[in-house]
């Protein structure tokens, strides 16, 4: 079984759930919420569900920040071969076992709407 495919995105002010996403341009997407546009942006404000949950069964996005059971600050980030922890606050290398820790990490946000991060 796979794990659902979905995205938010982000517009500057807002978190939109997306449910349409259509190429603007090389550089740029389109992406919908509610049959609107909102948003014509780089890539990067659009982030991708993982497929996993956090230990509260919040859904685990691109770009979230997570806290582990030791208080420590993580965000979500991707590479070629998944989704690994990148940590904000230590100097340490990415975590890629993300899905073996859920039951230790909460997430308490993203990076675009949290000032504990800056995008």
């Amino acid at each position: 079984m796979g794990r659902e495919i979905k995205f938010r995105g982000w517009n500057g002010n807002k978190m939109f759930d997306v449910n349409e996403i259509s190429w603007a341009s090389s550089t740029k997407i389109m992406w919908f919420a509610d049959s609107h546009v909102r948003g014509e942006h780089p890539v990067e404000p659009l982030m991708q569900f993982t497929g996993l949950f956090d230990k509260n069964g919040k859904e685990i996005f691109h770009s979230d920040l997570i806290r582990d059971d030791a208080g420590y600050l993580w965000q979500v980030s991707d590479g070629y071969d998944g989704f690994y922890l990148l940590s904000v606050e230590l100097d340490i290398m990415p975590d890629r076992r993300i899905s073996e820790r859920l039951k230790y990490l909460e997430v308490i946000g993203n990076i675009y709407e949290s000032n504990l991060v800056t995008p």
